[in-house]
């Protein structure tokens, strides 16, 4: 069963990855066709050199779990549990990870979110790839935001219906139905709790 887990980590990690540069291309080829801004007259340079550049702008603040996982609602499938929060250090996405004896081991939430990955064509091509897996048996969830896919009892990704933010839910032998939690976590995840 641990090597069907890590196959699976494995499998889906790829999958983001090539869902995420997929995205990335995408964005690219929408920002190379944006008519270009009209410059303002260039700085004089001082006499003590160039002036320093402006600095970066900070990366966005990542979503933050009890935003979209409230304590209510994780009450009802992990009563009790620790959560471990990691954001993505580019503000897009964040980690939750819930463990406790109530269910028996550990699972991640894992929210990112993009407006490429609310494209239907991207939406549309990250399931094929999925149902096209022969390692793996995904199979479509009905009603679940604007789509969601299930690996039996062991993972589901779902895309949210009202925010760029595609959810996946994982974990390995956890007394958790993963399909009710997506459920609510669909009606949780609105654009103020991803603020």
């Amino acid at each position: 069963m641990a090597g069907r887990a890590l196959l699976l980590a494995t499998a889906a990690s790829a999958l983001l990855a090539a869902l995420l540069a997929f995205a990335a291309c995408s964005k690219s080829s929408d920002e190379a066709q944006a008519p270009a801004t009209p410059q303002g007259p260039a700085a004089a340079p001082s006499p003590a050199g160039p002036s320093p550049e402006a600095p970066a702008a900070p990366a966005r603040k990542a979503p933050q779990c009890e935003r979209v996982a409230p304590k209510t609602v994780m009450d009802k499938h992990c009563a009790g549990c620790a959560l471990r929060e990691k954001p993505a250090p580019d503000g897009r996405g964040v980690s939750c990870r819930y463990k406790g004896d109530s269910i028996g081991g550990e699972f991640e939430i894992m929210l990112v979110c993009d407006k490429n990955l609310a494209k239907k064509e991207i939406i549309d091509e990250t399931l094929r790839q999925f149902e096209s897996m022969k390692t793996m048996k995904y199979e479509r969830v009905e009603g679940l935001g604007r789509a969601a896919v299930k690996n039996g009892d062991l993972q589901i990704v779902f895309w949210d219906d009202d925010t760029p933010c595609q959810g996946t839910i994982t974990g390995v032998m956890v007394k958790v139905d993963f399909a009710a939690l997506a459920q609510e976590l669909v009606k949780s995840i609105t654009p103020t709790a991803i603020e």
